[in-house]
């Protein structure tokens, strides 16, 4: 497993993406 900080960067990015995603289609379906 990588310890890069570019890895550990994408994986944040990645992550922030889903949750703005999840709250996106929470919006959604209210």
């Amino acid at each position: 497993m990588p310890t890069d900080n570019s890895y550990r960067e994408s994986l944040i990015a990645r992550l922030k993406n889903s949750e703005y995603a999840a709250g996106y289609i929470e919006a959604i379906l209210e």
